[in-house]
C-alpha cells in the first residue's frame, strides 16, 4: 500500500472508515462484488479502494454502505473516529494489514513515516 510520507488527519479517518466497512462486510460474508451491487453499481476496485482508505466517499454513499452492512451511519463514523484518536495506533493496527500485499518499495515508504 502506497502511503504518503505525511498524512493529514482526514486521511487517517478514511483509512479507519474503510477498515470499519471491510470488517462489517467480512462479518456478513459479503463479497466486494456483492456489496458493490447492493450500493448501486460500484465496482470491486472502487469498493477495495474505499476499504483501503484510498478513495473518499460522500454522505449519500456512506448511507448506502450502512444500509447494505446493516448498521447505522453513526456506528461507522464512530468506529472510524475512535480509531483516529491515536493516529500512530491507527497506522500500526490498520495500514500494516495491507503491507503484506505490497512491494518492497512500499515498505520503505511506510518506514519513512
Amino acid at each position: 500500500m502506497h502511503m504518503p510520507k505525511k498524512m493529514q488527519g482526514g486521511e487517517y479517518f478514511y483509512i479507519a472508515l474503510g477498515d470499519a466497512i471491510r470488517r462489517h462486510r467480512q462479518d456478513l460474508n459479503i463479497s466486494l462484488d456483492a456489496l458493490g451491487k447492493q450500493i448501486g453499481g460500484l465496482t470491486r476496485a472502487t469498493i477495495s479502494g474505499i476499504e483501503k482508505g484510498r478513495q473518499q466517499i460522500g454522505a449519500y454513499q456512506l448511507y448506502k454502505f450502512a444500509l447494505a452492512l446493516k448498521i447505522t451511519v453513526d456506528d461507522l463514523i464512530s468506529e472510524a473516529v475512535k480509531e483516529t484518536e491515536n493516529p500512530k495506533k491507527t497506522m500500526d493496527q490498520i495500514s500494516f494489514k495491507h503491507v503484506k500485499d505490497s512491494s518492497s518499495d512500499n515498505f520503505q515508504n511506510i518506514e519513512n513515516l
